[in-house]
This record gives C-alpha cells, sequence and structure tokens, in this order.
C-alpha cells in the first residue's frame, strides 16, 4: 500500500505557528513543527486548485498574508509528507515544485523534519524566507505536482490539508476547486458534501481556523456501473454516502472492482452478493455482527444461485428469466447473468446479477427510487 499527501506550512523563525503555513524552528540540521499563534502575521485568504489526472495530481494554491504589527522576517515552508511501500528513505512525492512572492520567483531549500516513528514515512519541508514591512499585505504562491496516492485495489487519491490554525485571527475565506482529468467511467468520493459541476468539485470556508484534511478518491468501474443508495456498509467501497459517478469521454482504465448494481438495457440488476452481504452486516455502531440472516450458495452443475433469508428461499437460474420464491415461479423481466471474470489477488472473481425489483419485492422490501441518469439505484432493505 502507498500514499503521499502535503500540507503547506509557513516556518516563521523561532516563533510559532502552525498553519497552511506554519512555524518550524531548527533542530539539529532538522526542523520541527512549533505551537501557538503567530501575533501580528494573519492569513486573510487561501486559494487551492487541483487537477486531478490519472496518475498525478498538479496543485496551485495562493495565500494572502497581512502583517498587523512591526516589521518581521518569516521562514515560510510548504510541508510533504509520504508514507507506504517506497516512501523511506526521504523520498519525494513531489515530481515538481515551484514557489513565488508576490510574482517573483524564490528558491525553497527543501530540509527534512523531525523523525518519524514510522519506518515508511517521511516529512520534509521546503523552505523560503519572507519579510513584511509594518502593515504589509503579501501574497505567496505554490505550484507542485504529486504522484497520487494508490492501493492495491486500484483506488488513487489526491489529498490537502488545511493547517492554517496558527495564523492571528481566523482566515477570511478559503477556495478549493478540484478539477478531474479522468477519461472513462469512475466513482468519486470526495471526502465530504461539495458542489459538483460537470467534472469539477468545490467549497468555500469562511472565518475558520483552515485546519481541515481534503482528499477525493476514486476508482474505474464499469461504463455500465450504478451506485446503489441506502445500503450501508462499511466494508464495501461502492457504497458511500457522498459518492458520485463520472463519466468523461474517452477510455479509462480496466476495472478492477465489481460493482453491485449494474444498468442493462434500462434494467437495473443487482449482486446477490451485495444484498447477502448487506443483510448479514446490519447492525448498530459498536454492536457486534448478528448472527447471519442471508445464505447465498452457487452450484455450478446447475447453474443456479439459492439465496435463503431467514425463512424464505429464492432460486435463479443463468439465463433463465425466472425465479422461484418458495417453489412457486414468479417472471423475471429479464434473465440473470455472471458478470466478466475479474483477476484479483490470483483467483478470478464473477458475480451473479439478478433484476432488482423482483427481488426486492420478494424480500418484502422496496426500491425507493430508480434513476437510471443519474446513476443512482435507492433500495431500503428490511
Amino acid at each position: 500500500m502507498r500514499g503521499w499527501w502535503v500540507l503547506a506550512v509557513l516556518v516563521l523563525g523561532m516563533a510559532g505557528a502552525w498553519a497552511n503555513d506554519s512555524s518550524v524552528v531548527g533542530e539539529s540540521g532538522r526542523v520541527r513543527r512549533m505551537d501557538g499563534e503567530h501575533a501580528t502575521v494573519r492569513m486573510v485568504r487561501e486559494w487551492v486548485k487541483v487537477d486531478v489526472y490519472p496518475a498525478y495530481y498538479d496543485v496551485a494554491v495562493q495565500f494572502v498574508f497581512h502583517n498587523q504589527g512591526a516589521a518581521t522576517t518569516v521562514r515560510m515552508g510548504f510541508h510533504e509528507s509520504g508514507y507506504g511501500d517506497g516512501a523511506g528513505g526521504q523520498e519525494t512525492g513531489f515530481q515538481r515544485f515551484q514557489t513565488w512572492v508576490d510574482g517573483q520567483p524564490v528558491k525553497a531549500e527543501r530540509l527534512p523534519a523531525k523523525e518519524s516513528n514510522i519506518i515508511e514515512e517521511y516529512n520534509t519541508y521546503w523552505v523560503k524566507t519572507v519579510p513584511f514591512a509594518r502593515d504589509q499585505t503579501r501574497t505567496v504562491r505554490v505550484e507542485y505536482r504529486s504522484r497520487l496516492g494508490d492501493n492495491t485495489d486500484g483506488e488513487r487519491w489526491a489529498t490537502y490539508n488545511f493547517t492554517g490554525g496558527n495564523w492571528a485571527g481566523t482566515v477570511a475565506e478559503s477556495t478549493l476547486l478540484v478539477t478531474l482529468h479522468l477519461p472513462g467511467s469512475y466513482l468519486i468520493n470526495p471526502g465530504q458534501p461539495m458542489m459538483q459541476k460537470g467534472n469539477q468539485l468545490s467549497y468555500r470556508w469562511t472565518n475558520w481556523q483552515a485546519e481541515k484534511g481534503f482528499s477525493v478518491s476514486f476508482i474505474p468501474i464499469r461504463p455500465d456501473a450504478l451506485v446503489v443508495r441506502g445500503m450501508h456498509y462499511s466494508d464495501n467501497y461502492l457504497i458511500g454516502e457522498y459518492s458520485r459517478v463520472m463519466v468523461q469521454p474517452g477510455t479509462g482504465p480496466a476495472p478492477l472492482v465489481l460493482p453491485d448494481a449494474i444498468n442493462k438495457q434500462g434494467i437495473p440488476f443487482i449482486s446477490l452478493q451485495t444484498v447477502a452481504d448487506y443483510l448479514n452486516r446490519r447492525r448498530a455502531p459498536g454492536e457486534e455482527p448478528p448472527p447471519p440472516v442471508a445464505h447465498l450458495t452457487w452450484n455450478a452443475a446447475t447453474q443456479q444461485a439459492t439465496l435463503t433469508v431467514r425463512e424464505r428461499c429464492l432460486l435463479f437460474t443463468l439465463k433463465q428469466p425466472v425465479m422461484q420464491v418458495d417453489g412457486c415461479d414468479i417472471p423475471l423481466p429479464a434473465a440473470p447473468f455472471l458478470s466478466t471474470p475479474l483477476a484479483q489477488f490470483g483467483r478470478s472473481t464473477s458475480r451473479l446479477y439478478v433484476p432488482l425489483r423482483p427481488l426486492i419485492d420478494a424480500l418484502g422490501s422496496t426500491v425507493k427510487e430508480v434513476n437510471l441518469p443519474e446513476r443512482y439505484v435507492a433500495v431500503e432493505l428490511k
């Protein structure tokens, strides 16, 4: 597993502030964070633009600082961190880094931070010195390119950490704009509710301490995949409170996960495994999982799947548009089908998909909404 993250930090000589730019001091040739709030320098506003591509992301950040007191000099830095396989040895996740003060390019020195207790992790600062006259306002700009975080499941993510709590007062305004340049079909999870317009996500904070971590993750999915809402359990990535499906022209990478639901010729299908897993994992926060109420079996010889839920037995036959509910035949609008197998962790996996509405009706539950243009199926299971 590998991850990369970055956050802006300001280095204030020997006096402390910990913000989107934060205070650090020298310590035996290394640097470390300092606590406290700067007495006179305030971060007035910041603007963060993140452009996400399949293999990397570009970030442009502009800070406006105002010195409310006597002339002072600060050492400004940008904090870069990484963790996971390959992060040892102070390896950088940045592919480029540039910074400016009032439109003039400034050289930044990359210095290691205090050593982490975790072997596969590093912390460094890109440091520069910036003088402030009395009552002076200065604009600081940082641009960099970073590798995406990733893991073996195919999920990738871009992060930005707002860390502005150690400047004088609050930050009047912070604006975040994320543009996703991802050809193909993806499931997007920004981790918090954000405004979405096309392939752009945005958010704005006002009069705050600017202390917040942001991460947008994405994973390639089938073009016909649907997102199931109302069936929440923690172990399934495809079900998230703020998930979005985004499709842009072009061919993306091959999917590495099997979706919970699929739109096939206008008919929503759902994975039997998804339904069984959900029914067996429902529990209140902090409670132990209850005894399983759903049992799913597959008979390769007869090409049949049996889903038993409490006292009810549902039988599905591959490529046959009919299901048996407690021995009674019920017609289906389309026949169940097996998904194309995916090779994961040295084994081949596939799922059996059945028409959604008849299955939900047979379980005595409801489909609250089927909204295919928006790629969501809202389901309530009892």
